[in-house]
């Protein structure tokens, strides 16, 4: 049946985790013809690390995933598990305004 492992995602391959940038991805994903098959892609997308939430569409065959995840990396997830995935879309979340930490200056009148 189809389905996902992490081992399978890094075969072998003990990497660290590292820090991604929140995004949010959409894929399509062309071959999804059923209920079981929305589940078992929201399952192996879970498996790649950072992912948060992930949402599935059956009837656009849309998969939205959002999270600190390395985009790169959710299409081969899903392509080795033999789905026909291909990227739509990557946005970065807005960042923040930089906050200023400067302190006020004083201005004495004598």
């Amino acid at each position: 049946g189809v389905g996902c492992e992490a081992s399978v995602l890094l075969p072998g391959v003990a990497s660290p985790p590292i820090s991604h940038p929140l995004c949010t991805a959409t894929m399509t994903v062309s071959n999804m013809s059923c209920g079981t098959c929305t589940n078992r892609v929201e399952a192996c997308v879970r498996e790649v690390p950072g992912v948060d939430t992930c949402s599935v569409d059956l009837e656009s065959k849309r998969v939205t995933v959002t999270g600190r995840m390395d985009p790169s990396k959710l299409v081969p997830a899903l392509r080795y598990k033999a789905f026909e995935a291909t990227m739509a879309g990557t946005v970065a979340a807005p960042r923040p305004p930089p906050v200023d930490t400067r302190v006020g200056e004083k201005s004495e009148t004598f």
